[in-house]
């Protein structure tokens, strides 16, 4: 039997849930025109893939793609500015390693449930929208 996907969407939300740079993370995302300064930096997350693999006399092999959308104002309240880049870098950073291997854990399994969990593309608006940089950190997870 293959993983639950809403297992798997939970898992991811419990990574990220108690970011501390992050104001608001929600499972319900919210365009950035929506938001106000006070809520940000923001973390959004959704699913946008989800397919299965079913070779003859294997298991069952799932991808699923989530990404996790970060806003961030770079105008200050007081009418200052703060370079987009500076803005969104340290939290884009922030995100990602969360789902970066490392020496002691080189593949991210959200603790077992999957077989791998990584960061597979990142796109990045560094201010086209107004006051707020935008990035979008897309995990891709294969699990069975």
């Amino acid at each position: 039997m293959i993983t639950s996907r809403l297992q798997i969407y939970e898992a991811v939300y419990n990574k990220i849930k108690d970011l501390p740079s992050f104001k608001t993370v929600s499972q319900i995302i919210k365009m950035f025109d929506k938001l106000n300064a006070a809520d940000t930096p923001s973390l959004f997350m959704q699913v946008v893939s989800m397919n299965n693999d079913n070779l003859k006399g294997r298991p069952p092999i799932g991808i699923m793609g989530i990404d996790l959308i970060i806003y961030v104002r770079h105008a200050n309240t007081q009418g200052g500015y703060v370079s987009p880049t500076h803005a969104l870098m340290p939290l884009i950073d922030e995100v990602a390693n969360v789902f970066e291997g490392n020496e002691g854990e080189p593949t991210k399994t959200l603790d077992g449930l999957v077989s791998h969990c990584w960061v597979s593309d990142i796109v990045t608006d560094e201010g086209v929208n107004q006051n707020y940089a935008i990035a979008v950190v897309r995990l891709d997870i294969l699990y069975t």
